[in-house]
């Protein structure tokens, strides 16, 4: 799963966890534990729950290391062979040091089974910070085979 925080239209942090499913069963699978922090124009990649951790060899840039199953190079095949990356749930965010909330907050969820989950695969919302208009559009997809999430 390809992750894109495009800065095209705007130059905010894209902070996300991550939910697995199991597309065959339509079962719910596990959430990351870590919240993952995605600086304005960063992309990442995530292939396999022990590649995708701190002490991966080489260590991923963006480390999911905990998941509710348990350290990602712990999950035992039963699920780790079934399940697939099923969605992001994401908010969008001002850097620490600019002050005030934004308000509604920025962000929601997109996935790859929408008919499983109810998760739907593209979304879009406006905010305001301290007067500043922002405006988002998510999706995600499949190109090729690889399943991609893009916020912009």
């Amino acid at each position: 799963m390809h992750v894109f925080n495009d800065d095209s239209y705007h130059k905010l942090n894209l902070e996300f966890t991550v939910f697995t499913e199991n597309p065959s069963a339509c079962g719910n699978g596990m959430q990351a534990m870590d919240v993952v922090k995605l600086p304005p124009g960063a992309k990442t990649m995530y292939t396999t729950f022990a590649a995708s951790m701190s002490t991966a060899n080489p260590p991923h840039p963006f480390p999911i290391d905990m998941w509710s199953g348990g350290p990602g190079d712990q999950i035992p095949p039963a699920i780790s062979n079934t399940h697939g990356w099923g969605y992001i749930k994401f908010q969008l965010t001002e850097a620490p040091y600019v002050p005030g909330t934004m308000t509604p907050t920025l962000g929601g969820s997109v996935g790859f089974y929408p008919s499983c989950s109810g998760v739907p695969s593209s979304i879009n919302g406006t905010a305001t910070q301290n007067g500043v208009g922002y405006a988002f559009k998510a999706e995600a997809f499949t190109v090729g085979g690889d399943l991609w999430v893009h916020v912009w």
